[in-house]
């Protein structure tokens, strides 16, 4: 088996990047002049993904325009698949599955995370050797106050807790998973998060964890002080 699709979920308003964004959707906001799509695009690109899907909502039609007049994207494929109402995270996934129509394992990204110069096959191999239905990855920071931490027993998920606005050192979900179409379809919910369904699975299933080594494995700017440290690191 080979992962070779990726969803994006591109679909958020950025509501806490609001005066940052002057109205575009986060995965248009500039990093280095660039839309930070570009960047993402590209480093998935280096993953061999092939195939990309984009979850959208927020002001779908601008970042459907931006990617129909590029010129620079041969050899790979992109869907685009436009939510009618705001589904979360785990809900978009859902819907996103049905219009794929594969039952091939594939890799999901939050739209609005960045993984610095990281290559991801181990975390593929490792999905695939363990024969998973569901990988999260995990990376150490440093100041886990607005993350959930994770607690592991070995490499199988334990919990997740929810942000407590308390600074420590943990492990943290890093916005990134491989996932089997067939147990979120299943999902007895039409909207919920990808939190919730990674709890709900969990307690019933093997949910693996790969805990990527590098300190600064990824980087989000979901709120106004990330996007700014973001810019600064420049990628």
């Amino acid at each position: 088996m080979k992962i070779n699709d990726v969803l994006i979920l591109a679909g958020g308003k950025g509501t806490r990047v609001k005066s940052r964004s002057k109205g575009l959707p986060k995965v248009l906001m500039k990093i280095n002049k660039r839309p930070f799509i570009d960047i993402q695009v590209d480093w998935l690109k280096k993953q061999n993904i092939k195939n990309f899907y984009l979850l959208l909502k927020y002001k779908n039609s601008l970042i459907t325009k931006y990617f129909l007049s590029k010129k620079d994207i041969d050899n790979i494929n992109f869907f685009f698949i436009n939510e009618k109402e705001y589904l979360g995270t785990g809900g978009a996934i859902k819907n996103a599955l049905r219009y794929r129509k594969k039952n091939e394992h594939c890799l999901v990204v939050n739209g609005d995370t960045f993984f610095y110069k990281k290559n991801i096959k181990s975390f593929i191999n490792y999905h695939l050797k363990n024969k998973s239905m569901l990988t999260i990855g995990c990376s150490l920071k440093k100041d886990i106050k607005r993350y959930g931490k994770v607690y592991t027993n070995g490499n199988i998920l334990n919990r997740i807790d929810p942000p407590k606005g308390i600074s420590e050192s943990g492990y943290v979900y890093s916005g990134i998973l491989i996932i089997s179409p067939k147990i979120i379809q299943e999902f007895y919910l039409r909207k919920f998060s990808i939190e919730k369904f990674i709890k709900y699975f969990s307690k019933k299933n093997k949910t693996f964890v790969f805990k990527f080594l590098s300190k600064n494995f990824f980087y989000d700017y979901g709120t106004e002080s990330s996007y700014d440290k973001v810019k600064k690191i420049g990628f």
